[in-house]
């Protein structure tokens, strides 16, 4: 350095010890911004790769720093933040959750692909609506079982860790959680489970996760022949409990947290889990309950064969001849795992926010259990056959306001089917009527409610199940007479996050936040026995309630990745 130069860094040393704050983020000196750079306050010093950072684009919101610039490390995290709409007012709230209530609030990561204005990013998240978000979903590399992310161009490159873990500056309460998913291959070796949870611990510490969701499927076989698809391992589902017990003083040390999550088909529960789920369960902070997608091979989601059911019913349908029909329900799934062991304040139960749809075999066969060609229609935003986003019924419900709305009952005898007790919005009419409406597809559509206030809407061949705020209440009742430790959705971009179809942004949500405590009305549940495949169905003293349905509200889906990646997700994911 020549001394020519040696006044101006005198000034520039003078000038940082007097408080001036140099200019940093100069676009065309990457290297140098990276050096200096000043940490965020939420940032640690040993976290800092400042390389990395200068060319990776981070998608997150302006900050206003807080208080000196030196004084990062002393900062707290309750910084003032500029947002941009639709939260910046809404930021400055104070959360309204129940500290007792946990809302488990799953992010699908692919729905940034969607098309616009459908779109969904971090900056779509409200967080003062859930407690815990649930960014899913990183994969174990099969080669060094490792945790790795599933979208490397996004969640890193982008940012898009980054930006959802942004979140908790504007809720200090907000949980931040990575979910893992897929077939855990090679974690019957010891050796193989400490490489996963230590990069696992390195992964998290990285991007300042508060914890880990274990989307547990048991290992995958290689086919016989090249032409068989891969099988899953008949492997000792107790290598989930060394699992566990391996990782959960490395959790507890961190004050992480750790959750599981559990499937509502007790088949498959049975090949999946360990006998004792009371010992599993000591690792655990939470038991995440999918109680959706309930039918799951008997629905054949949507293909030939099948038969149209909502997919996430609250209660068993009335005493029939279908025995299977007592195991797929919400009720039936809760009260198995309680019965194997895991506390009630440790299960969270699941809520859809999407709809499962149908193409019916015969349009005048459009009761629930009928037969279906196929999946619904594929809808402009999520692109899945068989699918639908809340906002998605919401749009159908709304445009051109083609819904019959009444509160008529429509009796058994009108459905000519006996497993159900539906209340319809369809004027009550005679048979002839209403087989001329259902060969009619520019009919409106016409909505019902089963015995468990589940909502399903018909239209031609048009076979849609869903939940809707007075169903989500149901739940949510539901949910606080069993005591069960709180709500998990799937997925918040299914919602209507933008208000652009269903009058408000996160109906469902906010339903959901509305009746955290909701005792008000008797909720009458059906409670048969745990009885075992081989045993006829129980029989019930009376016939279940039939409720009035209130103006129609609308539907949610799950959603998906683009084209081009579906095929991926199939391959990574059995099952949602």
């Amino acid at each position: 350095m020549t001394k020519a130069a040696l006044p101006n860094l005198h000034r520039y040393s003078i000038a940082q010890r007097l408080g001036a704050r140099p200019r940093f983020g100069s676009t065309a000196l990457p290297l140098r911004q990276a050096v200096e750079r000043v940490p965020s306050p939420t940032e640690r010093a040993e976290e800092h790769f400042p390389i990395r950072d200068a060319v990776e684009q981070r998608p997150v919101l302006a900050v206003t720093p807080l208080g000196q610039w030196w004084n990062h490390r002393m900062a707290p995290p309750q910084t003032t933040i500029q947002a941009s709409k639709p939260f910046s007012e809404e930021y400055q709230r104070v959360s309204p959750l129940a500290v007792d209530k946990s809302v488990y609030c799953f992010v699908e990561s692919w729905s940034v692909y969607r098309r616009a204005p459908m779109s969904f990013s971090a900056d779509h998240i409200d967080p003062h609506l859930c407690t815990h978000l649930v960014y899913a979903f990183a994969k174990i590399d099969a080669n060094t079982h490792k945790l790795t992310p599933v979208d490397e161009e996004y969640d890193i490159v982008k940012g898009g860790y980054r930006s959802v873990v942004f979140l908790k500056r504007l809720n200090p309460r907000l949980k931040v959680l990575l979910s893992v998913a897929g077939p855990f291959n090679g974690m019957t070796s010891s050796a193989n489970r400490r490489t996963f949870i230590s990069s696992t611990v390195r992964m998290l510490h990285e991007y300042n996760f508060d914890g880990l969701d274990l989307h547990w499927q048991l290992p995958e076989l290689e086919g016989t022949t090249p032409s068989d698809p891969p099988t899953r391992s008949p492997a000792d589902p107790s290598t989930l409990t060394r699992l566990l017990e391996e990782m959960s003083p490395v959790f507890e040390s961190r004050a992480w947290t750790l959750t599981l999550s559990l499937t509502g088909s007790r088949f498959q529960a049975e090949d999946i889990y360990p006998n004792d789920m009371q010992q599993v369960t000591t690792h655990l902070t939470h038991l995440l309950l999918k109680s959706y997608d309930l039918h799951g091979e008997r629905g054949k989601e949507g293909q030939e064969g099948g038969v149209a059911v909502h997919h996430a019913p609250l209660q068993a349908p009335p005493p029939t001849q279908d025995a299977l029909a007592l195991f797929f329900n919400v009720d039936y799934a809760v009260r198995y795992w309680l019965k194997r062991g895991v506390p009630r304040h440790k299960l969270i139960m699941g809520i859809p926010l999407y709809a499962r749809t149908y193409t019916l075999k015969d349009a005048n066969q459009w009761q629930p259990g009928s037969s279906v060609l196929s999946g619904g229609s594929e809808s402009r935003y999520t692109q899945q056959p068989g699918i639908l986003a809340y906002y998605e019924v919401c749009e159908k419900l709304v445009e051109g306001d083609d819904v019959i709305r009444d509160t008529s009952d429509v009796t058994n005898d009108d459905i000519t089917r006996d497993s159900y007790d539906i209340t319809s919005d369809d004027v009550t009419k005679g048979d002839d009527d209403v087989t001329k409406d259902k060969e009619d597809v520019t009919q409106p559509w016409r909505l019902f409610r089963d015995q468990g206030n589940a909502p399903f809407m018909v239209r031609g061949d048009q076979w849609v199940g869903y939940e809707d705020p007075l169903s989500v209440q149901t739940k949510m009742r539901y949910i606080n007479q069993q005591k069960l430790g709180g709500v998990m959705v799937w997925a918040l971009d299914l919602d209507d996050f933008q208000g652009m179809y269903c009058g408000r942004k996160y109906p469902l949500l906010n339903a959901i936040n509305d009746h955290l405590h909701a005792f008000d009305w008797p909720l009458a549940v059906h409670q048969p026995s745990l009885v075992s495949v081989g045993q006829a169905p129980p029989t019930f003293a009376q016939a279940p309630p039939t409720y009035v349905q209130a103006p129609p509200t609308f539907v949610q889906a799950v959603s998906i990745l683009p084209h081009s990646n579906r095929k991926w997700l199939k391959c990574l994911l059995d099952e949602t």
